[in-house]
């Protein structure tokens, strides 16, 4: 498995430590993140993004995932595939730019691992 980029693995440090403020400074103002499951979301803004994460951990989310493999393609483009705790399996890709904040994520929720 690849090594994370510097972006992510502080992105994801600080969502685990609920460190909004450091994870803002990691985000494009821009930024857009669009969840696929049964219907496609989208927030656009770093704030946007930031309510987002916190609504998910306050109504329950997982607290913890594991990053289970790493591609990196071209311009900045890296996919993940995250599994928490509880078992359910996502599929992410992360365009970074060239100063290294996160511009777009796109997540795919594929439910629990079978097994």
């Amino acid at each position: 498995m690849e090594h994370l980029p510097d972006t992510l693995e502080s992105l994801f440090d600080a969502e685990r430590r609920r460190d909004w403020k450091r994870l803002r400074m990691l985000l494009h103002p821009d930024v857009i993140w669009t969840v696929i499951d049964r219907e496609e979301s989208r927030v656009v803004g770093a704030q946007a993004y930031i309510d987002r994460l916190m609504a998910a951990y306050r109504d329950g989310g997982a607290s913890d995932f594991v990053v289970s493999h790493v591609r990196r393609g071209s311009e900045g483009l890296v996919a993940t595939e995250l599994i928490d705790e509880e078992g359910r399996i996502s599929v992410d890709v992360f365009k970074i730019d060239e100063s290294g904040v996160l511009v777009q994520e796109w997540e795919h929720l594929l439910g629990r691992a079978s097994g």
